[in-house]
């Protein structure tokens, strides 16, 4: 049941990079074409910076929803492990890097917020479900996560979102690294033991 469920957030996760990018499409494309339209004198001419904060935000829910929905099934996951506690900050970090990403400076109001929001969420969500998983997991694994989201809310210093990648990636490797540290000791259940009567001779 729990691999359904793990497989399961896992098409949510792909829905959130994938539906956004097709809303984009469809909604630049018809931005386009009524803009040709006014240049004909056909159409009003449209208010370019109210469409693209529209289908911005439209591309934001596109992506929350079904990354939420994702979580949530993660959170009814009982075994997890340490590849479903990093698939939230897996892909809110794909998130930055997707399509999604490439006008956020186009919308205002919006600018960077969704790509440090997205992180933000990814990385709290994570280090809850490695709590889960392990209740000794050390605190401070959090700290590059939140540190990553700060860095992308902030946003990079190479254009195209090359170092927030490389900073999202050096999180998560910290992250993966600490999180394995004070794994409890395997109980050995008594009945489990079998002993080699010839051995003992």
């Amino acid at each position: 049941m729990d691999k359904y469920k793990t497989i399961t957030a896992v098409v949510f996760f792909i829905a959130g990079i994938i539906l956004p990018i097709i809303i984009i499409i469809i909604g630049f494309t018809n931005g386009v074409w009524q803009y040709y339209q006014h240049n004909q004198g056909t159409a009003p001419d449209p208010n370019l910076t109210v469409l693209v904060t529209r289908v911005f935000i439209f591309a934001m829910v596109a992506f929350f929803v079904p990354f939420f929905l994702g979580v949530g099934l993660l959170f009814a996951v009982k075994d997890l492990s340490w590849i479903s506690t990093s698939l939230p900050f897996l892909f809110s970090s794909l998130y930055t890097i997707s399509l999604v990403d490439a006008i956020p400076d186009l919308a205002p109001v919006v600018g960077r917020i969704d790509d440090g929001t997205a992180v933000t969420f990814g990385a709290v969500f994570s280090f809850i479900l490695a709590l889960r998983r392990n209740p000794n997991t050390p605190k401070w694994v959090f700290i590059p996560l939140i540190l990553a989201a700060i860095y992308t809310f902030f946003g990079g210093f190479i254009p195209g979102g090359l170092d927030e990648t490389i900073v999202q990636a050096l999180a998560f490797l910290t992250f993966l690294c600490g999180a394995r540290q004070n794994l409890p000791v395997p109980k050995v259940d008594p009945s489990d033991v079998v002993i080699d009567a010839d051995k003992s001779n």
